[in-house]
């Protein structure tokens, strides 16, 4: 698997992108690194907790799929979400972000969106 670091914001930062890259040259499955969610005052804040976990998936025609969710948080206790409380089907919510559509690449800002 692809190495990428992504920040939650519309515009996605890639990690040591090529001087052109174009969609195809990311197409393929790029673990997430770290998740930063960028605050209209400049500052950083981890959404996703200090370790999150996720996976992009990109195909060829600029395709992509992207799941991203905060590995710390909390299991259901019951061992089943059917009989979740509200405060557990929060934490779910909340600690997850899944969404697919299509990238356009920025070559001269060394990013996509």
């Amino acid at each position: 698997m692809k190495m990428i670091a992504l920040s939650v914001v519309l515009a996605l930062a890639i990690a040591a992108p090529a001087a052109q890259a174009t969609e195809t040259e990311l197409t393929g499955t790029w673990t997430l690194v770290y998740a930063d969610v960028i605050r209209p005052d400049g500052s950083l804040g981890h959404d996703y907790g200090a370790s999150p976990n996720g996976l992009l998936m990109i195909d060829d025609h600029g395709n992509y799929s992207q799941q991203i969710y905060d590995a710390a948080r909390p299991k259901f206790a019951a061992g089943d979400k059917a009989k979740a409380t509200a405060d557990e089907y929060r934490a779910a919510i909340v600690g997850a972000s899944i969404h697919f559509g299509a990238i356009t690449v920025e070559p001269a800002k060394h990013s996509f969106t």
